[in-house]
């Protein structure tokens, strides 16, 4: 239902390096993020395989979005933000993120923390690298994981639009 809709909301989606995205190994792939909830899902339902991704937590208070958030592969990650009381937490959302990686997943990472349309990176918070290592670091570094850049560039930020998705080289 999702790549139907996409595919009908833009006029055209365009993944390069599509092929560089390795299947059966663990990759982290970490992208821009200027169209909130959009980003993650022209990913989904473009990929071979599922997609695994960190999602702001507020949006997972209600039993019913918690269902269905779950069953799109999201993963609620808290922040100061979200409660100061509620980052203990993200314990178990990194120890979640590592699993998906041991059981060699696919997990994408939106390492600026928010979403906005601007045309700027923002400063990369320490998530990456601290899921990598941890995970790396239980398989004495020999799990063989990658972390790939994927740049998300939209025409506009409106109905029909043209999507721009590229892969950069793979940090292994």
């Amino acid at each position: 239902i999702m790549w139907t809709t996409l595919h009908f909301y833009f006029r055209r989606i365009i993944f390069a390096g599509k092929k560089d995205i390795p299947d059966g190994k663990p990759v982290i792939l970490i992208a821009n993020h200027s169209a909130s909830f959009l980003d993650a899902m022209l990913l989904a339902v473009t990929m071979k395989r599922p997609l695994f991704f960190y999602a702001r937590s507020d949006i997972f208070r209600k039993d019913w979005a918690k269902k269905i958030l779950r069953s799109f592969h999201m993963i609620p990650i808290y922040t100061f933000d979200h409660g100061k009381e509620n980052l203990h937490k993200n314990q178990d959302t990194f120890a979640e993120g590592e699993e998906v990686l041991s059981n060699r997943g696919l997990l994408l990472i939106f390492p600026e923390g928010t979403s906005r349309v601007e045309r700027i990176m923002l400063p990369l918070k320490k998530g990456t690298a601290r899921v990598a290592l941890q995970t790396e670091s239980k398989h004495d570094f020999k799990l063989g994981l990658s972390i790939i850049p994927v740049g998300i560039n939209y025409s506009a930020h409106s109905f029909r639009a043209n999507v721009h998705i590229q892969v950069g080289e793979p940090t292994i």
